[in-house]
């Protein structure tokens, strides 16, 4: 877990090159099972387009706040 808000049970992710999807998708089945939402980017996306990355983020949080 890269970064946590606890009260929104939001975790998220930030991957460089070394990582494999197939084995993060089964690494985010344990937070997800117990209600986290796992949110995951890879680096050069945050620095190429952090402002998308800022925006799902923060849609994310609305999201999460409105349950």
């Amino acid at each position: 877990m890269d970064f946590a808000c606890l009260s929104l049970k939001l975790n998220i992710e930030v991957d460089g090159s070394q990582h494999d999807r197939n084995v993060d998708r089964l690494r985010d089945e344990f937070p997800r099972a117990r209600g986290w939402t796992v949110l995951r980017f890879w680096s050069w996306e945050i620095y190429r387009d952090n402002e998308a990355v800022l925006n799902t983020i923060g849609a994310k949080i609305d999201e999460l706040k409105e349950r």
